[in-house]
């Protein structure tokens, strides 16, 4: 592995900031280690972006994106309740007159989104690529569960988008290659991605989708993302992936 990156120094960093929790297997270790994807990824992107590589349009709403998105995940990974999850815990709160920080981390994102999707004439296009943007971030989010899950889901996911739009894959480059050196580290089960990395991961592939795929496609995957967030609600993603023997196996692929 190379050792360009000062790992325990990072690890240290994310303990000071008081990012642990405790894993699945009740071992407190660093979380928000998503921070290294979205300092990593931003500046590439920057990179790109002086350097003329790329497209500038796409380019700096990702980067306006991924920073926004990243930050609240940040800001829930430091002070965020983890005693409930998913839309019905937060919401239900929020109607309360009670905002937690997962609660305000969707509005964050719904605001984010709304800004950075094209406003074409068709609202019900606009409606869509919202939906797949907001709903892939909450998805890829609620796998990560386990040590590698959401990383290694999303990269089976971002299969699609370059499939269909093969262009985006310079975009793509930094997580890919920031992903090399950091999965082993997690699939020790040394560190956690936490919402920070987890909710940049699912903006960049719904973003990717938003401008890859047709609407017939779209209509379909956002069909698909309503029945897997709902189901989430009601059931435990961990429990449906282990009776499974093929997810199960790509889930346990490379954990120490």
């Amino acid at each position: 592995m190379p050792k360009f990156f000062k790992w325990d120094r990072f690890f240290g960093w994310l303990q000071g900031k008081g990012l642990m929790r405790a894993n699945y297997r009740g071992d407190t270790i660093p979380t928000g280690a998503g921070a290294f994807f979205l300092t990593g990824s931003i500046i590439t992107w920057i990179i790109f972006l002086i350097s003329g590589l790329g497209n500038p349009d796409i380019i700096v709403r990702l980067i306006f994106l991924i920073s926004v998105i990243g930050a609240a995940g940040l800001i829930d990974d430091m002070l965020g309740e983890k005693d409930f999850q998913g839309f019905r815990g937060h919401f239900s709160r929020l109607f309360k007159g009670r905002i937690t920080t997962g609660a305000f981390k969707a509005i964050i994102a719904f605001i984010t989104v709304l800004l950075v999707i094209d406003k074409t004439p068709a609202w019900a296009v606009v409606i869509i690529n919202l939906g797949l943007i907001l709903l892939m971030t909450n998805l890829i989010n609620l796998l990560d569960l386990r040590p590698g899950r959401a990383l290694k889901f999303f990269l089976l996911f971002s299969l699609l988008l370059l499939l269909s739009l093969p262009s985006f894959l310079i975009y793509a480059l930094p997580i890919y290659l920031l992903s090399l050196f950091y999965l082993p580290y997690e699939l020790q089960g040394r560190v956690m991605l936490g919402d920070t990395g987890a909710n940049l991961l699912g903006a960049f592939l719904g973003l990717g989708y938003s401008y890859g795929l047709s609407l017939p496609v779209k209509i379909i995957l956002l069909a698909l993302l309503i029945l897997l967030n709902l189901l989430a609600e009601k059931y435990s993603f961990t429990r449906i992936i282990s009776g499974n023997r093929v997810l199960n196996w790509f889930d346990r692929l490379g954990q120490g």
